[in-house]
């Protein structure tokens, strides 16, 4: 029943955003205690696996039907950055590794390009949410922990590990969506 449902909801959001991936561990760590009341673990983590099996299935079937390449969204995902404009790749391949680790920080106000009229309210929510978690971490701990599991993989891919060729243009805000509810709930609780 519900674990099929938060497998569907899973599968789902890796149709949505792919990079959703990285903050699925949060489901887990959210689910342990009802996952190993009296079966074997891997039972428990079968019934949320089986529909995103399904949805992966579907989009692989879709994707050769379609493209002519079942793994036409893999390659989409692993080429990101890859045969863009020299006057757009300055935006983001050769920066210090700094300036990568301080990407979510920087996005959150804006650019030059880019005015998020939003800046002023998510620079302080990040700012809140990691505070409540060192001060109450038990309450609050898994908002920066939701953070951290997309922070964490998205800036080492976005330039830290090879500034030379990130894989990911983290400057862009989209790639950071998915920390956004944790952002509004971790800094206002």
């Amino acid at each position: 029943g519900p674990l099929l449902l938060i497998g569907l909801l899973l599968g789902w959001s890796y149709l949505v955003r792919e990079f959703i991936m990285f903050v699925w561990p949060l489901v887990l760590v959210l689910l342990w205690g009802r996952l190993r009341e009296d079966r074997p673990l891997w039972r428990g983590l079968l019934w949320p696996a089986l529909p995103i099996v399904a949805l992966v299935g579907a989009e692989t079937l879709l994707c050769w039907a379609v493209y002519d390449d079942p793994l036409a969204r893999v390659r989409a995902v692993t080429g990101h950055g890859e045969g863009l404009p020299s006057a757009v790749t300055a935006t983001f391949h050769d920066k210090p590794r700094y300036e990568y680790a301080m990407r979510l920080w920087a996005t959150l106000n804006g650019n030059e390009f880019t005015y998020y009229p939003e800046h002023w309210v998510l620079r302080p929510l990040l700012v809140a949410a990691v505070a409540g978690a060192l001060i109450r971490p038990r309450r609050l701990g898994v908002f920066v922990l939701w953070i951290a599991l997309m922070w964490v993989p998205l800036t080492l891919l976005g330039g830290v590990l090879d500034p030379s060729a990130p894989k990911l243009r983290i400057q862009l805000i989209r790639y950071w969506f998915p920390v956004f509810p944790a952002l509004v709930i971790g800094g206002l609780a």
